[in-house]
């Protein structure tokens, strides 16, 4: 199994195999870091979502869109969330773009698929630090590292393979109050009680730049 999250699809550049088994190579992110985003719900009642009990949500995170030849699309992936491109606030950032209509656009975020025997979870979601305070957002990474080791079942039917298209749940109309307030460091803590203990082993690296 392979899970992937956030710039695992700006990986494989040189390698097309590899793009093609991730889903997609990174083509920019117009929805940056410092906004917050609304995002749609592609089948509530799919084990790979069942963090976000049936509702769509608003989230701040750095949101890419992928390559037109490298996507792999909902002939091959099973999209679970994608960015709700019905409301204005994830319009904004294709407004100068000419070749882009923002309400037609589509930008799924998380999707899982089999590849032969194994399997696959890929989600955008991860730049910031403030997602790995997200309790919901971390249920539903730990749910799709699951799916790829085999110990949770899901079906990965492609979306536009299923026999019927499964029921999609948007956001709020209106962004919460407290979605863009990052969480505290006592939060950070609590969650994490050992964050600290071992800081001088932690070892950082970034994938931006790589073409590995």
């Amino acid at each position: 199994g392979v899970a992937g999250f956030h710039a695992a699809s700006d990986n494989f550049k040189n390698w097309e195999a590899g793009a093609a088994m991730i889903g997609g190579i990174f083509n920019g992110h117009p929805w940056g870091g410092g906004g917050t985003w609304a995002f749609k719900v592609e089948g509530p009642d799919h084990p790979l979502n069942a963090a976000f009990k049936g509702k769509g949500f608003w989230h701040r995170d750095e949101i890419y869109w992928y390559r037109p030849q490298s996507f792999q699309g909902r002939d091959n992936l099973r999209v679970l969330v994608s960015l709700d491109m019905a409301l204005p606030e994830n319009q904004a950032p294709l407004k100068n773009k000419k070749e882009a209509r923002p309400k037609e656009v589509d930008v799924p975020v998380s999707w899982c698929r089999t590849l032969g025997k194994g399997r696959l979870f890929y989600t955008n979601l991860g730049h910031n630090q403030t997602t790995f305070q997200n309790r919901t957002i971390l249920q539903h990474m730990l749910d799709g590292i699951q799916y790829t080791l085999g110990d949770l079942k899901a079906d990965a039917v492609p979306t536009k393979k299923l026999a019927k298209a499964p029921p999609v749940v948007g956001a709020p109309k209106s962004k919460p109050m407290d979605a863009a307030n990052p969480a505290s460091r006592a939060v950070v803590l609590k969650l994490y009680p050992n964050a600290l203990k071992n800081r001088k082993k932690w070892k950082l690296t970034a994938s931006h730049k790589s073409d590995t």
